[in-house]
């Protein structure tokens, strides 16, 4: 009607009705006068033909009146036929009754030659969804080439809609097939031919169309109808029967061919009546199938009709849910780019590590359910925090690894919630480290400034008393002297504080020690730095740094680390092998042999 290619009959994937009368078939030469002036109803003139069918052909014609191009289907079985002409008036009546975005407009149903039966409907400039989905020639090709999963479960999806707003008037197709949805250039979806349609219950063209209790004959296409339809139960067609119909071409789409397969229209009856459809991860071995959509078509394909999607409503939200939950998976690997990209790029980590986050939440608020990205997103916060630790930004390593550790603990990663527990406590520790240096910091500031407040004070006083009487000078004096003992005082408490934070150098350097030997080199590195930011002349705690740093392929601060080392230590006996020991990681990736070294040279007495 406006495709160019309607299917001809052909056997098993015919659209059986009723019997056809070979005798009752019109030839076009019939109904087609002259090509440049054929009128074939009122104001309407036949133009070039756009396809057929085994009971129609659509014609491309000029509307006079309105001077239009329209899609005229005309009748090839004789007009005077009643059974033909309540047929073809039935498929125009639900057709016009259907008005909805995804089902074709009718703007007429007029008269021709030899009384035969005009619908007049709009012209849609398209391609069957068969071709999209089997495309043949080079030019079909390159227009199925753009259509992928995606959009293919987009046009599905249109196709639902019109389904469930027909089920909603009370009408069922019962010939849901990929040859009657045309796909227009613009991404138009029409769901066509329904001249299988039948009322389930009372609607406002009933009189005009079949019920389906009064359907004695098979409706549909052999190679996807329902098992109910296939055994004769015509009467029991309701709206699950198109949901099988819909599950069908899920199925095709899938596995490239339609649920039931056979090379004569009695064995593909035989198969639709049993119910009996191969799974399509065996139909289509070769092809790769996402096991979700396998299930959702199945359940559509089930022989048993109360046990499929209540609607073609029901049908569609799987399919939703089922598009949503790609989408979650993308957005979950996009994270593992980043998270990649973090590692390998130390400048940019902080952008790509928050990017990776939130591609995670993004997924899982797409999909609350999604174990992977759970697991996923607790591995970027948990990542993120040890970044941070290694920054020295102890509160955002806190904050990261705590929600990495609460991830974890609601996908049961006890793994990773054991190693987000360790970055927590790590942040800690030296969050408490870092506001004691704060503090004590500036405790030393305010006896400075006191300090020094007092000795200009003192030289006031002196300057006073060189212009002021010998009189004064006396309590001058006496003002100095106190002012002295008061800076005195004041670099006494000065020291203290000094020696305090250095008291805690060697808590920090057995700390280190004890992670070293205990295999934590991130940890012992960040003891190593605490021990050394209280007393830089810990020699030890450099030579832990520079190894600590090393193992966890942080090599320019190990370098750093053991130049420090060889200035207090240039005769040390360990400087030698862990000079060698940095350079080969430095150059080379890290190996057992290397770590074992590593540790004899720091452990060794």
């Amino acid at each position: 009607m406006f495709r160019r290619d309607l299917p001809a009959h052909h056997d098993p994937a015919f659209t059986a009705t009723a019997p056809l009368d070979p005798a009752a078939t019109l030839p076009v030469a019939e109904i087609r006068k002259q090509p440049d002036d054929a009128s074939i109803g009122r104001g309407y003139d036949l133009r070039e033909e756009l396809g057929r069918g085994g009971v129609g052909a659509v014609f491309a014609s000029r509307q006079r009146a309105l001077d239009r191009v329209v899609a005229v289907k005309t009748m090839l079985r004789d007009g005077s036929s009643e059974s033909s002409v309540a047929k073809f008036r039935a498929e125009a009546v639900v057709t016009a009754y259907l008005e909805h975005p995804n089902i074709v407009p009718v703007h007429d149903l007029a008269i021709g030659p030899n009384g035969a039966l005009l619908l007049v409907m709009k012209k849609v400039d398209g391609v069957s969804w068969r071709t999209l989905m089997h495309p043949r020639t080079v030019e079909e090709r390159e227009r199925a080439h753009s259509f992928g999963l995606e959009q293919h479960l987009e046009i599905l999806a249109k196709v639902c809609d019109a389904i469930a707003f027909a089920h909603a008037r009370r009408i069922v197709h019962l010939d849901i097939k990929p040859d009657n949805v045309l796909v227009g250039g613009y991404g138009e979806v029409l769901v066509t031919d329904w001249g299988c349609a039948a009322a389930f219950g009372d609607c406002a063209c009933s009189g005009l169309v079949p019920r389906t209790r009064e359907l004695t004959v098979h409706r549909g296409t052999p190679a996807y109808m329902a098992p109910e339809i296939a055994r004769g139960e015509t009467a029991s067609a309701s709206p699950r029967t198109d949901v099988f119909l819909l599950g069908g071409v899920l199925y095709e789409l899938l596995t490239g061919r339609p649920p039931h397969a056979g090379v004569v229209l009695g064995e593909v009856l035989a198969r639709a009546a049993k119910g009996d459809i191969d799974l399509p991860q065996v139909a289509a071995r070769d092809r790769q199938m996402p096991d979700e959509l396998a299930a959702i078509a199945m359940s559509a394909l089930n022989p048993d009709p109360q046990r499929r999607p209540e609607s073609a409503t029901a049908f569609s939200e799987l399919l939703r849910e089922f598009r949503q939950h790609a989408e979650a998976v993308k957005l979950a690997e996009a994270a593992k780019t980043q998270l990649a990209t973090a590692r390998m790029s130390p400048d940019a980590s902080d952008e790509h590590f928050r990017r990776a986050i939130a591609f995670c939440e993004r997924a899982i608020d797409m999909w609350p359910e999604y174990a992977a990205g759970r697991h996923q997103l607790a591995e970027a916060r948990l990542d993120y925090a040890t970044y941070a630790l290694s920054t020295r930004s102890y509160r955002l390593a806190h904050t990261q690894a705590f929600a990495a550790a609460a991830h974890a603990r609601q996908s049961d990663r006890w793994d990773l919630f054991r190693k987000a527990e360790e970055v927590v406590d790590q942040a800690q520790r030296a969050t408490q480290l870092e506001v004691a240096r704060q503090h004590h910091l500036r405790r030393l500031r305010v006896v400075i400034g006191l300090a020094v407040a007092l000795i200009i004070a003192g030289l006031v006083i002196g300057f006073a008393v060189v212009r002021n009487d010998h009189r004064k000078l006396a309590a001058a004096l006496a003002i100095a002297r106190s002012a002295e003992s008061q800076a005195e005082s004041a670099r006494y408490q000065a020291e203290a504080s000094v020696r305090e934070l250095k008291g805690w150098a060697p808590e920090w350097l057995a700390r280190a020690q004890r992670a070293f030997a205990d295999r934590r080199y991130s940890e012992a590195a960040l003891d190593a730095d605490a021990a050394l930011q209280l007393d830089p002349h810990q020699a030890v705690a450099w030579k832990i740094a520079a190894a600590a740093y090393a193992l966890t392929d942080e090599i320019g601060n190990a370098q750093s680390s053991l130049e420090r080392f060889a200035l207090a230590r240039p005769d040390d006996q360990s400087l030698v092998p862990l000079r060698e020991i940095i350079g080969r990681l430095a150059d080379h990736p890290r190996t057992d042999e290397d770590v074992a070294r590593m540790r004899d040279v720091v452990l060794s007495p």
